[in-house]
């Protein structure tokens, strides 16, 4: 882990001008020094996210407060726009829809099917991919990743969990930035991009 974290912080170098670098390289950093510290990681772990002694759930239901009703309707409504891009949960990994995991990981399939597009050309589908993210960071992890973050960072906040969500959050604040700043440009007439959203 720690000699991956060597290898994308001197890989990540040519990105220092974007405004998340600073946070990226504490990442890295920070990942790189969790090196050896396995028993410690996974006490914190249980303490912070298995146990719930802290109130540091790493789902949207819980940290929206949805009762069970509301919690089945999101779960149901996340897995439909999973289906709809052609993403389903394994049943036997018994991962929640809601897993601020599950939801970093859509994105990041959205994210890279948009770059395929692009590569490939396909301007109406890399805008379509960029909409599609922005209302997923909007509705979904925009509204709950930075009070989880806030949580987590209040009862670890010297610790690796705590450096490691708050550089999630960090991450998504950056993206719904970087998405709009991407469909405007792409919207440029002089650009050739397209037209409204």
């Amino acid at each position: 882990m720690a000699t991956a974290a060597l290898r994308q912080e001197r890989a990540g170098e040519k990105f220092a001008g974007l405004a998340i670098y600073p946070r990226w390289r504490l990442l890295l950093r920070t990942v790189r020094l969790a090196a050896g510290q396995a028993g410690t990681l996974q006490a914190d772990f249980s303490r912070l996210f298995v146990a719930g002694r802290d109130g540091c759930a790493p789902n949207e239901s819980y940290q929206l407060a949805l009762d069970p009703a509301g919690a089945a309707a999101l779960a149901a409504a996340l897995e439909r726009e999973y289906a709809g891009e052609g993403v389903s949960l394994d049943p036997a990994a018994g991962e929640l829809p809601d897993h601020v995991a599950v939801e970093m990981e859509f994105v990041a399939f959205l994210c890279d099917r948009e770059r395929a597009a692009w590569r490939d050309r396909r301007e109406a589908e890399g805008r379509r991919l960029l909409l599609r993210q922005r209302q997923f960071l909007r509705e979904h992890l925009g509204r709950w990743v930075p009070r989880f973050a806030r949580e987590v960072q209040r009862a670890d906040p010297s610790g690796w969990y705590g450096e490691v969500v708050g550089a999630a959050a960090a991450f998504v604040h950056h993206d719904q930035d970087l998405v709009d700043l991407l469909l405007a440009w792409t919207r440029d007439p002089a650009r050739g991009g397209g037209g409204g959203e």
